[in-house]
């Protein structure tokens, strides 16, 4: 139906750096997620772990490859599910992450960002997440992005689908520091 709502989600999360060396880096972070169509009030991971940063800006000379990033993390975490109707789950996780970032030109950058949660304690249960697309400079500071989300969740509420894939098209304003 024209008139049918098809998706109602929020997703936002927060991380914290702490350069050991160059290279080497301890994360924390939290990810907060919602999902009204999937019967989730309110997804919660809380975690920290080493990271390391394989290529980071000026590791080439090439003008198309000295800006590009690409780093992993690794740790544990806290997971816990909300639940609107099923029973509410939470359990100690593993946490693995990858993060690519190449801004190819000035006005182009392809993007790559996944994580998994594994359960510690139960071994089907596991979590990914990944977002990926290329981001347009449109004029000064206003990008266009084309962005593919998916997420797939092992052990659904009953009824659900494992998985769920977003395809975006945004415009905002990118705050540069």
């Amino acid at each position: 139906n024209d008139n049918e709502v098809v998706a109602r989600n929020a997703f936002g999360s927060i991380k914290l750096y702490f350069f050991i060396s160059k290279r080497f880096y301890w994360n924390a972070g939290a990810l907060f997620e919602q999902d009204t169509f999937q019967d989730l009030n309110l997804r919660t991971s809380l975690f920290t772990g080493p990271g390391y940063q394989f290529i980071d800006v000026g590791d080439f000379s090439s003008p198309y490859l000295n800006k590009m990033q690409l780093s992993a993390e690794a740790g544990l975490g806290f997971f816990n599910e909300d639940f609107k109707r099923a029973a509410d789950q939470n359990s100690i996780t593993g946490r693995w992450a990858v993060n690519f970032n190449w801004p190819v030109v000035p006005w182009l950058t392809v993007f790559h960002q996944h994580q998994g949660f594994p359960s510690l304690e139960k071994t089907k249960d596991y979590y990914v997440t990944s977002q990926q697309g290329i981001r347009l400079t449109m004029w000064e500071n206003f990008i266009s992005t084309f962005q593919i989300n998916w997420r797939y969740d092992n052990t659904p509420a009953p009824g659900n689908k494992k998985g769920d894939t977003q395809y975006l098209l945004t415009l905002g304003y990118a705050f540069e520091s």
